[in-house]
């Protein structure tokens, strides 16, 4: 497997990350400026002893206990900024709340960089959407690309809104399944959208012409 690196440790990246040090990732590095606060606990799976910690040291402390011990979690406390930081594993999660920061980190980061492989996972209440780029192909990278402009791709909602802790659980395991798929080898689809309430799923894969 290969390593990662996850931008975010909110709702989907709190479950992300703890599922990527349970299937046994070697190294995971994890960006997030912020603090665990008490009404992360009901919606990023946060234990009641995070409280107060940093999210990348709380997150450390789950990778421990959860992950292999000869692995490295590598937690970084600031929020990244695209102009300045960089990423230097060639898998990228990137699941920051802002949409104009996935954009930045995107054109600043990861396009001719060195990551391979970028997910972008965006979640509402019940429903979410799962951005797989494989990044030596062009057609996905332009696609890819139109998702930052067409308002329909956007889940416009409020914080509270779309904190529901199973729905990140339930994105968490789409992402790390395809993060192994990837590792494998295996044929991946290029978005993956999702309705809890309706329990319904849709996979889009962008075939050569």
């Amino acid at each position: 497997m290969l390593p990662v690196t996850v931008i975010g440790c909110g709702g989907i990246g709190s479950a992300t990350i703890k599922q990527l040090a349970q299937l046994g990732v070697p190294e995971i590095t994890m960006w997030d400026g912020d603090t665990v606060d008490e009404v992360n606990r009901g919606t990023q799976g946060f234990s009641s002893y995070a409280v107060g910690k940093s999210k990348v040291e709380a997150m450390s402390d789950v990778c421990k206990a959860y992950g292999d011990e000869e692995c490295s979690y590598i937690g970084i406390n600031k929020f990244f900024k695209p102009t300045e930081d960089s990423i230097v594993t060639p898998i990228a999660i990137i699941v920051p709340d802002d949409i104009t920061v996935r954009r930045e980190i995107f054109e600043n980061n990861i396009v001719d960089k060195s990551v391979m492989f970028l997910i972008d996972a965006r979640m509402a209440a019940e429903q979410g959407q799962v951005f797989l780029v494989n990044m030596a192909d062009k057609k996905q990278i332009q696609f890819y690309k139109e998702s930052f402009f067409n308002p329909g791709e956007a889940m416009e909602e409020s914080c509270t809104a779309r904190a529901t802790i199973y729905c990140g659980e339930y994105i968490a395991a789409l992402i790390v399944s395809q993060y192994k798929a990837f590792c494998m080898n295996q044929i991946i689809p290029f978005r993956i959208d999702f309705h809890l309430r309706t329990l319904t799923m849709s996979v889009s894969h962008l075939l050569e012409e």
